[in-house]
């Protein structure tokens, strides 16, 4: 099988790191460069690290898991079938909102 090495250095993109920042303008107006940002609740970084998103759901669990703990999980008089009910409902899905969309690295 034979391979053709002009199409293959076509259809390769070059790669290259950007370092400065890359100025854009939408009618007439610069918009400003970011480091991170929150869209749609998800955090999100230049550096496509998920480490500060991660921190964050896992902040939001917490606090949810915290504000539930007296009302829900330390009431005698719920079940604990609804216990576990109430946390799977509220703080996993808290914990876990868009986690398909991590990214896996062995930096940590």
């Amino acid at each position: 099988m034979r391979q053709d090495s002009s199409l293959t250095e076509k259809a390769t993109p070059a790669f290259r790191r950007v370092d400065a920042p890359t100025a854009v303008k939408l009618q007439d107006a610069s918009l400003a460069n970011t480091k991170d940002f929150v869209y749609l609740t998800i955090a999100i970084s230049n550096n496509t690290s998920m480490t500060d998103e991660i921190k964050r759901r896992i902040k939001q669990g917490s606090s949810a898991f915290g504000r539930l703990c007296k009302k829900a999980f330390t009431n005698k008089y719920l079940k604990t079938l609804t216990r576990i009910t109430v946390f799977e409902a509220v703080c996993l899905s808290i914990l876990l909102y868009s986690c398909e969309t991590w990214t896996h690295n062995s930096k940590g």
